[in-house]
């Protein structure tokens, strides 16, 4: 039986009739035998190159994703499909990864999804051994690159794929990557010498990029929210900026809610969720919100603060106008903004002290004695954790980022604590019980049988298992250990899904720590030309759009036509802002930032332009801290 064709797969699964262009370049170089690195644009189609090709060649398909989230979201899309997906990450239990593998082993899932730590393990490295695999895809590959926004160490395990099959394609995607980073990418990966670049077209016409300078970021928040219709997000660089921002919204009468990564996992798709429908207008979020979220009518994008680097702002600036509809994406400004970067900057590069302090601070939190390696994840509560490091959350997560970065320790986003039981009364108690509760105490038996220590150490149990036992579901055995544990007959700890943090190597003493001082000294460099690079661009009288592209290597565009700086030029000839500023002022007097926030299609310099020359016609005049007609235009 002869394969299906990218254009039968599509057609099948997608329902689409054709693909874009780029796409179908990617799609024939990987089933040519060729190494692929793809570059697209936020909402430019990445993940069709690798799925499509993947349904069309026999084997298993590993697609390397850096979030548990992110995996979750693709997985779930191609089920609902019809395509057999699966994959594997740390927030599952051993029996469910296993189950995944074993239907990956059996054909039974074309694509096998999991996070680039997962190579790390030994087990899994000879399971993947005997695999026939189709070919690797390396999602968020810019993470690879030491020059990179987003460098995780763990990417550098995939090339260890090559070592147990060194004839397997690799297909490396990215949104956000310069020149630099894609020589480093190929690099790193072992890209063959007949590998393809393909990139998609970065210009997106209907994006207009707006840079605002903002003494009152607040009041210029909420006319741009406002004002505008169709979803929209906001983002921040801190959590608890987040939620005040979408209480403030709630409080002004619009739809908004916080997105951020300290919510439970189920807080976050309940918001995301309705986000999606059309329930709430605005998401006030972190950069933890946005990857792998397709909603095409988002019309307004707002940068809070101005982000560290130009990748981070044009992927997420990128969210707006995927329906190809006219949308903005706009970045306030003040020059707080550049204090906080710097601040920000150095904090992320704790000093080697720091680091040796919150490695050890950490142990001793967890009790992880010196020498000792404990087994699984311990619960990473960044709150509880910073109250007893006695660190903010920011200094400590940089500090935790950069100990995985040096290979003592491993972070991540999701992992499941399974539950915990300690019986806390004796046989005759348990006896007693069986008289007036019969079914609860025939539990307490099980896991006196079952679960050896028990009644002297919490003990991890299996809810499953347990149901089995007693005939019955796991909701219920889980009702039944809380009732228990409010008689304090057990102490019960349910499992939860949170994130995770465990060690890389056996703890050492602090003071025998060794770092990468080369590594980190590269990494510091690349920072700070990135940061530099976002002054740069804030700050360019040049088409913004250019700007971006040049940064990222082409250099097709010279002019959109709809950045602020294109627009500036038409804005200061056009006799028509004078007499939408005279109509503005006719209804009132209005502060210079009130006309700047109603004439908003305006650049800030044209409004300001406009006013003087009002003002030297004695059209318009000054009093105070407000702008109005003067008193004879008023009387005609």
């Amino acid at each position: 039986m002869s394969s299906p064709s990218p254009i039968e797969v599509l057609r099948k699964y997608w329902g689409y009739s054709s693909f874009r262009p780029a796409q179908e370049e990617a799609i024939r170089a990987i089933l040519s035998g060729r190494d692929v690195m793809v570059v697209f644009a936020t909402g430019g189609g990445k993940s069709l190159c690798y799925q499509v090709p993947a349904l069309c060649m026999e084997g298993l398909t590993l697609v390397i994703s850096p979030l548990i989230a992110l995996m979750q979201d693709q997985v779930d899309q191609l089920q609902r499909r019809g395509v057999a997906a699966a994959m594997v990450h740390s927030g599952m239990s051993h029996r469910e990864q296993m189950k995944a593998l074993e239907r990956c082993a059996e054909g039974r899932a074309q694509l096998l999804y999991l996070a680039p730590e997962r190579l790390r393990q030994d087990s899994f490295r000879q399971w993947l051994r005997f695999q026939r695999l189709s070919f690797v895809a390396v999602d968020e590959a810019h993470c690879i690159s030491q020059w990179g926004y987003d460098f995780r160490p763990s990417y550098l395990q995939i090339k260890q794929v090559r070592e147990l099959h060194p004839t397997v394609q690799m297909m490396a995607l990215t949104a956000t990557a310069t020149p630099e980073v894609l020589r480093d990418i190929q690099q790193q990966l072992q890209f063959g010498n007949d590998a393809l670049l393909v990139r998609g077209p970065f210009f997106r016409k209907n994006l207009a990029l707006h840079v605002q300078y903002s003494e009152n970021k607040l009041n210029d928040l909420y006319h741009l929210c406002s004002t505008c219709s169709g979803s929209q997000i906001v983002y921040v660089r801190n959590r608890r900026l987040a939620v005040q921002l979408a209480q403030y919204f709630r409080r002004r009468g619009l739809k908004a809610e916080a997105y951020h990564a300290g919510m439970t996992p189920e807080h976050r798709r309940k918001v995301q969720d309705s986000w999606m429908d059309d329930d709430v207008r605005i998401i006030c979020a972190t950069s933890a919100f946005g990857m792998g979220i397709d909603k095409p009518d988002v019309r307004l994008v707002v940068h809070f603060d101005v982000p560290d680097s130009l990748e981070a702002y044009y992927q997420e600036a990128g969210r707006a106008g995927r329906d190809g509809q006219l949308s903005r994406a706009i970045l306030l400004y003040n020059n707080a903004d550049w204090q906080q970067l710097q601040k920000h900057f150095q904090t992320s590069f704790p000093p080697w002290d720091v680091l040796r302090s919150v490695y050890e601070r950490v142990c001793q939190y967890y009790k992880i004695p010196i020498g000792a390696q404990p087994d699984g994840w311990f619960v990473f509560d960044l709150e509880a954790l910073s109250a007893y490091v006695e660190r903010d959350r920011w200094e400590l997560s940089e500090a935790l980022q950069e100990l995985e970065r040096q290979g003592y320790i491993e972070l991540t986003d999701s992992t499941l604590q399974q539950s915990m039981v300690q019986v806390d009364v004796d046989w005759p108690a348990v006896q007693r019980l069986a008289r007036y509760y019969p079914k609860h105490a025939e539990l307490v038996q099980v896991l006196l049988r079952r679960y050896e220590g028990i009644t002297t150490l919490p003990t991890r149990i299996s809810l499953a298992s347990v149901a089995r036992i007693l005939r019955t579901d796991t909701d219920r055995i889980d009702a039944m250990l809380r009732q228990l544990h409010h008689w304090q007959v057990v102490d019960y700890r349910p499992s939860l899904q949170t994130a995770g943090i465990r060690l890389l190597t056996p703890r050492v003493d602090a003071a025998t720590m060794r770092f990468d001082k080369r590594q980190r000294q590269f990494r510091l460099r690349a920072a700070r030309a990135r940061l530099q690079k976002m002054h740069a661009y804030v700050h360019t009288d040049q088409c913004r759009y250019a700007f971006i592209l040049r940064y990222f290597g082409d250099s097709s565009v010279s002019h959109c036509g709809h950045c602020d700086r294109c627009t500036e030029g038409e804005d200061t000839s056009v006799p028509n802002l004078e007499a939408e500023i005279l109509n503005t002022l006719s209804s009132g007097p209005a502060t210079p930032a009130d006309l700047m926030r109603s004439l908003s299609r305006y650049s800030r310099q044209s409004v300001l332009e406009a006013l003087d020359e009002l003002c030297r016609k004695n059209m318009v005049r000054f009093d105070g801290l407000y702008c109005l007609l003067a008193h004879e235009q008023r009387e005609v």
